[in-house]
Order: C-alpha cells, then structure tokens, then sequence
C-alpha cells in the first residue's frame, strides 16, 4: 500500500512513545484500521497518563466503513463508498481517506492494518517485504497459504504452521426461503466437496471441518465426513424440496479477509453443478457486521469464527445464522450445568450430531495457524487455542 501523503509523517512506534515534538506538545494521530482496535487504542492512549502526555488520537477510521471522528468533522462525507465497474464489489479512492487525514490535521497517520485501498483487503505482500528485507522478525498474521512454499525454501526463515479455533464456515440464513427448509440446507452441504475448498481457497493448508468444536477442543468429535460430497443426493434433496431446477442466491463475502472471496469462488463453481447458481457480492467489513451479523440480511455469507467454545453462538436463535432448535438449546443449556466430565462430553457428542443433522451452517475448514519467524526465534506456540499470542516465553537461540 503505498503511503498516504496528507501532509502527515507515518513515524514507527518506538518514535511515537517518545517525547514529543520538539516539545511543543503532544503529536496528534489518525489511526487507520480495525475500528474497534482503533477505538480500544485511543482509549488506552487517552487513559495512561505517560502516553497522553505525548499522544493525542484526533480520528479513528476503519477501512472496512466503520468510521468516527473525535473533532466531530464528518467522515461519512469524505469515506464515501462507490461501486466499482457496476459491480457489488465496493471501494474507497485513496484520496478521499487523505482528504480525511487532512481534514483532521494529523501529524502521524499509524496504519494498524495495512491493506489494499481498493479491495479492503489486507496487503501480505507488505508483511513479505517487511521480512524478507530484514525490518520484521516474525509475521503472526498476515502471510497468505501461498507464500507458504517458497518461505519454507529459504533459510533465513522458519515457518509454523499449526491448529487454531478458527473454523470457517459458509452461514445459510435460516430464516429465510429456500434455506429454511432443512432438506435445502443438507442439499448445500452435500454439494460442497471440503477437500477441493482447501485446496483450492487455501493451497492445501487447513483441516476439512465437520461441526462447530474445532480440533482443540477436548470435546471435539470428528464429524468432517458425516455429510459427504455427493451431488447426486444434493440434487435429490433439491427436488424434495420444490427446487428440481435449482435456485438462485447471493453469497456475502468481505474482500477484507482474503479466504472469504478465495472460499467463495471455488464454492459458486462447486454450488453450480448442483444447480444452484451463486452471485457473489463483495462488501466492505462495516457493512458486513450491519448488514449480515446485525440485520441477518443476507442469503450466504462465509466468515472464519475464531473463538474458542462458540458453540453456544448455535443456542441464540438471534444471532446471525437463525438457527432456531428447541433441542439443541436444551442439550446447550444441560451442558452448561454438568460438572463430571464424561457426562458433559456426552452432551456435546450429542450436540455436534444434532448440528450436522440440522445443517444450519456448512462447516468447511479450520483456518490454519501460519506465522513466519527469523531462524532462531523460540518459544511462539505451534497451535493456537485461543485467538491469541502468546509471547512470554519467546527468545533469540544463543
């Protein structure tokens, strides 16, 4: 990406937690990023006095739309979205985000997730660069399953590669016709084929997923092959339910996480040959937390759930998927006041077979854990089993 000239400087932040500038007061900042990480910054920021003293956050702008402005200039103005080509896929100009930090009178712009203007998606190609050039020790986040290969060919580097709680899912929205009706929904998941997903949206990286508890988890079952591809029982299933011809729908992705447009494609093209025909539109991530998990305005849309123990997200029959069963609330709510073990093991066996039963979601794969180190960085976790990082035993190999 490149830089932002808006008359700011974009300094590091070994620069940013010194004294201020030529003592004339604190710097003022516009942090440009994840809203809800911008937010939580300034917060603290404004809340340590060392830091506050030297450091004034102006704005907070999030590229996935959530924008705020703490001098009250109106960001909506000038982070306008547009369509692009005529198409649903959305961007915002670069010079419209300068004319933002321009209008703030930044004198440092710190950009905490960089990514492509024009797509929202996050720039691996500037994690590369930053390590292969010698300015990074390691990448935590942010190196794409591609670069993988080439990475692990180079000896300067290490590469891990592990497990996380992070499943990805393609969400089927409950409430609404054809998929709330449960043969629609088994005939989506049959029609899915998980291994070609990976292979093809991931490069062969990541665990084909069957149900909601991931690997890591002690309760974990493996049901990645309870409801296998076969289109021919998709299309049986589509028949029973009034679509002999299939149907059209429309799948929301956020560019912003790359696998969702990667997933996406490969499962139109899967979704086709079963006769559904899928429209992908592409949404900024704003959006996409209004439009999709608020509202549940959507027909499909793929995200990655990388909390641990989310299980009880398929209990809320508000929450974004709308999946509403009687029984499976009451197996959650058993589960969630057994104390021996076993009994509660048996709880959650039953309901991992009672989700693949309902179907209220295709579960695809478990987005790997890919980080990227100099040669002689110990101490970082091979799996993740919380969406975390864990850096209390990291060193340098003497």
């Amino acid at each position: 990406m490149a830089p932002i000239d808006a008359g700011a400087r974009r300094i590091n932040a070994s620069t940013v937690t010194g004294p201020a500038v030529n003592g004339l007061g604190p710097l003022s900042v516009c942090l440009i990023g994840f809203g809800t990480l911008g937010q939580a910054l300034a917060k603290l920021i404004s809340e340590q006095a060392a830091l506050g003293s030297k450091l004034r956050v102006v704005g907070v702008a999030d590229r996935g739309g959530i924008a705020t402005s703490i001098r009250g200039v109106d960001v909506g103005e000038v982070l306008t979205r547009k369509k692009s080509r005529g198409s649903v896929a959305t961007d915002r100009p670069p010079t419209q985000l300068a004319d933002w930090v321009a209008a703030l009178d930044c004198d440092v712009v710190v950009d905490l997730l960089p990514s492509n203007l024009e797509t929202g998606e996050p720039s691996r190609s500037i994690a590369l660069a930053a390590l292969k050039s010698g300015d990074l020790d390691a990448a935590m986040f942010g190196i794409g399953p591609e670069h993988v290969p080439d990475l692990q060919k180079d000896g300067r580097f290490q590469v891990i590669i592990g497990e996380t709680t992070n499943d990805v899912i393609m969400s089927m929205n409950n409430s609404r016709k054809p998929y709330s009706d449960v043969r629609v929904r088994r005939a989506i998941t049959h029609g899915v084929n998980k291994p070609e997903v990976v292979k093809g949206a991931m490069f062969g990286l990541g665990r084909v997923l069957g149900t909601n508890v991931d690997p890591l988890n002690p309760y974990f079952v493996d049901m990645s092959g309870a409801m296998p591809h076969d289109a021919a029982r998709a299309k049986k299933l589509l028949a029973e339910a009034g679509y002999p011809n299939g149907f059209e729908t429309v799948l929301k992705v956020a560019p912003q996480y790359y696998y969702t447009v990667r997933t996406g494609e490969v499962l139109a093209d899967q979704l086709q040959k079963i006769g559904v025909k899928v429209k992908i539109e592409q949404i900024e991530w704003g959006q996409w937390l209004s439009r999709v998990w608020k509202d549940a305005d959507y027909d499909l849309t793929i995200i990655g759930h990388a909390e641990a123990w989310d299980i009880a997200n398929y209990a809320k029959p508000t929450y974004y998927y709308r999946y509403d069963s009687a029984e499976f609330q009451k197996l959650f709510k058993d589960s969630e006041v057994t104390v021996d073990d076993k009994a509660r093991r048996e709880l959650y066996v039953k309901m991992q077979k009672k989700l693949v039963e309902d179907a209220p979601v295709v579960w695809l794969y478990i987005h790997p854990r890919l980080a990227v180190t100099k040669k002689g960085l110990q101490g970082l976790w091979k799996d993740l089993p919380l969406p975390a990082f864990d850096l209390s035993e990291v060193s340098w190999a003497k």
